[in-house]
């Protein structure tokens, strides 16, 4: 077992217990070193997030993972016992496999996310800034990275978003092709709400105003993305701008009425107004739907949309797998080559070796006064009987003992048929 992965994850153990394995960045690199000087560890790199834990490590010849797995223990001060059943353990081609899945989005908690990519990355930096990441590893990683490349290169694993709060924004792609020369306005300060406002500032969002009936939690919200904030009382205006209305607020009564939103469609010339209402109970009365150049989105429109966009992730599922078992195949092929590697290396030197000798021997035949012809010809001749030596001693031992297996595989070493002397 040369190459291993130890972990948990949000499929076999509770946040709770996640949480007592996770290591932390300013732990990680002094982690990082004191796993690596275990005997049985080669080299050493530790992915942990909020979903996962795992020990990516190699093993000298021999040595099992009991060693790392007391490690670990011992680090997080963690009873063994109550770890254990929580624990999966892949080794080699299967460990490679789990690596490409996990980097890729097809292990996490939503399928095709994009931030354990980047997440991976770090691992790997961590551990070569540790100085733990050696060759072996440092194999793995770039497999990795370039499988989970062509994964979301070549399939729509990443492409469609999954969260309500992502498909809110994506959506706005349908009405306006820069964001950047747009408006928006978001209702709320909580955790939606602040997740929406984080898209649209991630995505160049021209102007951002944030409204809540708590001006100051609206103001926190403003500072962190450089945008504006104001109380609800003060929306008409803020509406009378916007193109793009995202509301989330924890109101038991709509905040936006029908008669309110007729009043700003009266100012605003047939400009079209994207509205997305993300609160139970609605912030946005329905009839407001029905007004002209007003686009309303409610929580079962952007469900449906989440479902069908579940739904091609897990066809591009396949397709994804597809991919990593293409790439899984070609990673045996190569360490199968790898492993005959030496051998050629050390045929060809015995190889040149004895050409080197054979040619030093021509030289100085030459310089004691035989012909060229006379030289070229022992030098042809004993090259040949030097190289051909060993394999006719080892069929001619085949032959005796009867080794078919032997003279067959010489055969086709060889590239020897059976026919007989003419």
């Amino acid at each position: 077992m040369a190459l291993a992965i130890l972990g948990i994850n949000h499929r076999t153990a509770q946040l709770e217990l996640r949480e007592k394995i996770a290591f932390t960045p300013d732990s990680l690199h002094a982690a990082l070193q004191e796993l690596n000087t275990l005997p049985q560890v080669e080299e050493a790199m530790i992915l942990s997030t909020c979903n996962r834990t795992e020990l990516y490590f190699s093993l000298t010849q021999g040595a099992d993972v009991e060693a790392v797995l007391d490690w670990l223990c011992q680090w997080h001060r963690v009873d063994r016992d109550q770890l254990r059943d929580s624990l999966y353990l892949r080794t080699d081609q299967d460990a490679i496999r789990h690596a490409i899945e996990v980097a890729s989005g097809l292990d996490s908690m939503v399928l095709g996310e994009t931030e354990i990519l980047g997440q991976f990355k770090q691992a790997s930096r961590d551990a070569d800034a540790a100085g733990t990441l050696g060759s072996k590893l440092h194999g793995l990683t770039q497999q990795v990275f370039s499988t989970a490349k062509e994964v979301r290169t070549n399939t729509e694993i990443s492409r469609n978003p999954v969260s309500l709060a992502h498909v809110a924004i994506s959506l706005t792609q349908q009405f306006f092709d820069r964001l950047e020369d747009r408006r928006a306005l978001v209702i709320g300060a909580g955790e939606t709400a602040r997740l929406v406002a984080r898209y649209l500032h991630d995505r160049h969002i021209g102007h951002l105003t944030i409204a809540n009936r708590r001006l100051e939690r609206a103001q926190s919200l403003a500072n962190e993305l450089l945008a504006h904030a104001i109380p609800i009382s003060h929306i008409e205006q803020a509406l009378k701008d916007a193109d793009i209305v995202i509301s989330s607020t924890n109101s038991p009564l709509p905040v936006l009425g029908k008669g309110l939103v007729e009043d700003v469609i009266q100012h605003r010339k047939h400009r079209p107004i994207y509205m997305v209402d993300l609160a139970v109970p609605r912030d946005i009365e329905p009839q407001i739907g029905n007004l002209p150049d007003v686009y309303l989105y409610t929580l079962d429109d952007l469900r449906r949309v989440v479902e069908e966009n579940l739904k091609s992730r897990e066809r591009a599922r396949e397709e994804a797998s597809a991919i990593i078992d293409r790439q899984i195949e070609a990673s045996i092929r190569r360490e199968k080559s790898e492993s005959a590697f030496s051998l050629i290396r050390n045929y060809r030197k015995q190889a040149q070796e004895r050409r080197d000798e054979t040619l030093m021997q021509a030289k100085k035949r030459l310089a004691q006064g035989q012909t060229p012809e006379e030289v070229l010809d022992w030098l042809s001749h004993t090259l040949c009987n030097r190289l051909t030596h060993t394999p006719t001693q080892v069929l001619s031992e085949a032959g005796q003992d009867e080794d078919e297996i032997l003279l067959r595989s010489m055969r086709r070493l060889l590239k020897l048929d059976d026919s007989p002397e003419s």
